[in-house]
């Protein structure tokens, strides 16, 4: 297979966003544990980033930890983590009152897209295997009709294990 179709279907397979999808719900339908995006308000955005310096814009995204009826309890990433502390996000657990949210949306798994990624994949891995195995070029030997040189063949070594 040429270089440009295996490039393309790459570039197929990495345009796709991801494997979830976020869809509008009311604050009174989010399941406790569920991963959620709130849009808050102005004020609510810079109250936040002034009470815990979290600055998201007027998005947050967490998973919904308790609802306490009129405030909202979610556990948000906040920063990245440092050298010393190894590699990773720190979170911490923010109180949102519901008032404050204009919009919340719940991430759900999108068996389409998982299933076309998953495909896609495994076309991918099955194309290059293809070409890894007959020699990876797909050129023909045009000249005068004769046995490919030894160093176009792929030979796989066997191994017999035995216990």
């Amino acid at each position: 297979m040429k270089r440009r179709t295996l490039l393309g279907l790459l570039l197929l397979a990495t345009g796709v966003p991801g494997c979830y999808r976020y869809e509008p719900v009311t604050l009174d339908a989010v399941p406790q544990g569920a991963t959620i995006r709130a849009v808050l308000s102005p004020a609510a955005s810079a109250a936040l980033m002034e009470r815990q310096g979290i600055s998201s814009g007027r998005h947050l995204e967490g998973t919904v930890l308790e609802d306490h009826g009129a405030t909202l309890s979610l556990w948000v990433a906040s920063v990245p983590a440092s050298r010393e502390f190894g590699s990773g996000v720190l979170y911490q657990q923010v109180d949102v009152l519901k008032s404050d949210v204009l919009r919340v949306d719940l991430r759900e798994l999108d068996r389409g897209k998982t299933t076309f990624l998953a495909v896609g994949g495994a076309a991918a891995v099955a194309v290059v295997a293809r070409a890894a195995l007959s020699g990876g070029t797909g050129e023909s030997n045009s000249g005068g009709g004769g046995v490919p040189p030894e160093s176009r063949r792929t030979r796989l070594p066997i191994v017999i294990l035995r216990f």
